[in-house]
């Protein structure tokens, strides 16, 4: 029978602490950036065929022997809904240019994506609120991530989450095709065939499965020889039948762990609000609060501060919190209000503060129409007609 050889991410290892998480963020933050073209979270087509081929091979009859099954089969709807969601969430997120890792295991990534897989990873798919947090904070001590990266962080996770179970589900399909193939094995045994003729070389060099064999071919006198080549066999990889059994229990357990774990965040994750999460980690938001005005403006005004802080930083090619803390500098020190400095004219005297000359255009007041206002009205009558619908 033919393997499957997907296994994109690592399992099988205690999921790291809070201080192992902070020491990885700091860790990936001296990784370099460069800049690349506009991306977008990667497709997960081969994850969605991966949860479908197991929908239908997996089996009530296998969750005896396997928990993980369980927790898949009862909570494939939650993948689905997952997949479908982000399946919007592609086009809706998208980071213009995004910084990309120079080099390490994650060269040409995204950072932010290399960021979400590092985490899921570490955390065997037991992503929280507070891991999140700590991890970026540890980041951030080097690198600030821009607000658009960090509200897009949520969905990169859940995007990680998705394949890191496609991996243990893959794993787990495979340990059950190794049962399958040990009972096949001990039915040819039992036919008269000799071991050498029930497994083909790789699969004498399989130690679970020969576990399962050797457990198979009970303890009938008949089956003594075969059972001591088995444990020939296995002495050969260093192991014995009692260890075999005993990795082989452990790694079952682990994969319903990061089964449960994985579900679990997915449920946590949809609910996270992320105005929260970006609130708590953006040194931009966090300067910008510093101003009366902005602390005390509703959301759609700050996002709307916020996306000129952006696209000013972009075009001077000056990190967006020395940006935003120049700007309530000078609002401080003039007693102008804030927005003279980010939206008004008064962007001028924020770029000569710099060395730089700026002179604000009307295609940039229609940029911002197009990629704020039109949107938040559009968002506006969208609940309106909900509104009505439900009335």
């Amino acid at each position: 029978m033919q393997h499957h050889t997907y296994h994109k991410m690592g399992l099988f290892f205690e999921g790291a602490d809070l201080e192992a998480l902070a020491e990885r963020g700091r860790a990936l933050a001296l990784i370099p950036n460069i800049q690349a073209r506009k991306r977008r979270i990667g497709d997960l087509a081969q994850e969605e065929a991966i949860f479908l081929r197991a929908k239908k091979e997996i089996t009530r009859e296998m969750e005896a022997d396997f928990p993980a099954a369980a927790w898949f089969r009862d909570n494939y709807y939650i993948l689905e809904k997952t997949l479908r969601e982000l399946d919007i969430a592609y086009y809706d997120i998208v980071l213009a240019p995004a910084p990309v890792m120079e080099r390490g295991e994650y060269a040409g990534w995204t950072r932010i994506s290399a960021l979400a897989e590092s985490l899921t990873e570490l955390s065997q798919g037991n992503v929280s609120h507070e891991k999140i947090t700590v991890f970026l904070e540890a980041y951030q001590e080097l690198k600030p991530l821009s607000v658009r990266e960090l509200l897009a962080f949520v969905e990169y996770v859940k995007a990680a989450i998705l394949r890191l179970l496609a991996t243990a589900v893959e794993y787990m399909q495979d340990m059950i095709q190794t049962r399958q193939e040990a009972a096949e094995a001990a039915q040819k045994i039992s036919g008269g065939s000799a071991l050498s003729a029930a497994l083909d070389r790789e699969q004498q060099e399989n130690s679970a499965l020969l576990e399962m064999l050797w457990e198979r071919l009970g303890r009938e006198r008949e089956k003594e020889g075969v059972r001591e080549e088995i444990l020939g066999l296995l002495a050969m990889h260093d192991t014995t039948v009692e260890e075999a059994v005993r990795a082989e229990h452990i790694k079952r357990m682990q994969l319903k762990n990061i089964m449960r774990d994985s579900v679990n965040s997915l449920k946590n994750l949809a609910t996270l609000d992320r105005r929260q999460l970006v609130t708590g980690l953006s040194r931009t938001f966090a300067i910008l609060m510093e101003d009366d005005v902005f602390a005390h403006m509703d959301d759609p005004s700050r996002d709307y501060y916020i996306m000129q802080v952006e696209r000013l930083a972009k075009k001077w090619k000056i990190k967006e919190n020395v940006v935003a803390r120049r700007a309530v500098k000078l609002a401080k020190e003039s007693g102008e209000d804030l927005s003279w400095y980010i939206l008004g004219d008064g962007a001028g005297e924020l770029a000569a503060s710099f060395h730089l000359s700026y002179k604000r255009k009307k295609t940039e007041d229609l940029l911002l129409l197009t990629h704020y206002i039109l949107p938040a009205l559009a968002a506006v009558l969208t609940g309106w007609l909900c509104d009505r619908t439900v009335a």
